[in-house]
């Protein structure tokens, strides 16, 4: 399988934290032609990654890509064990999805404004993290194993602490001593650590950080 997305990608980076925490080799590629491509809009018409090539055909979205590999590797299980498990981590990860992340992406726009506008954005991030703070259960996000919950918000988690740096303000997570110390044990997570290393690394070099 050929996952195309770029090196940056939060959504890509938890597609290959949730790999290497299941031992899945996936062979890592850019976009063909590129983003913005004919090349690539004509495997995804919404032209964004990742994407993930299979010998079916390619899956787009990463929620769906990871509900794949789960779906095909079920072992180790990493979506919940009962339907209410199943459920809460679904439910974690798409609230990264709905109500963090378009938060965070909004800080590209409001980085070289005003104060007013960063701190409006800020803020918005604070009640993102703060009604993630009340999903939590567990060790983990959502028990007491790591889950695509974890896969969701560590790429997130990561870029908030950037972002925060960059811009001169307090990440919102540090906030909540639940996510702190869950982001210390995650890290020490080999499938986590490596990929959240390699974003780092990427962040450090003069180039955008951050792709849809």
């Amino acid at each position: 399988m050929i996952l195309f997305t770029v090196p940056s990608s939060p959504f890509g980076a938890r597609i290959r934290i949730q790999a290497a925490a299941k031992g899945l080799t996936l062979d890592i590629a850019e976009p063909p032609g590129g983003l913005g491509s004919p090349e690539f809009f004509a495997i995804n018409p919404f032209g964004k990654v990742p994407v993930l090539r299979t010998d079916e055909g390619d899956i787009i979205e990463s929620a769906v890509i990871q509900e794949y590999l789960e779906d095909c590797h079920p072992e180790p299980n990493l979506r919940g064990t009962s339907p209410m498990q199943l459920a809460a981590v679904r439910t974690f990860t798409r609230a990264v999805d709905l109500y963090l992340f378009p938060a965070l992406f909004g800080l590209r726009g409001a980085g070289g404004g005003e104060a007013d506008a960063l701190a409006k954005v800020v803020e918005e991030i604070g009640t993102a993290v703060d009604r993630l703070a009340r999903l939590k259960a567990g060790d983990y996000l959502c028990g007491s194993s790591l889950t695509l919950a974890d896969c969701a918000l560590a790429p997130a988690y990561f870029y908030t602490d950037l972002f925060a740096g960059r811009l001169g303000f307090r990440s919102p997570f540090e906030h909540h001593q639940a996510f702190t110390t869950w982001w210390a044990h995650v890290n020490g997570i080999p499938a986590v650590g490596a990929v959240i290393a390699d974003l780092a690394s990427i962040a450090a070099a003069p180039r955008e950080v951050v792709s849809e």
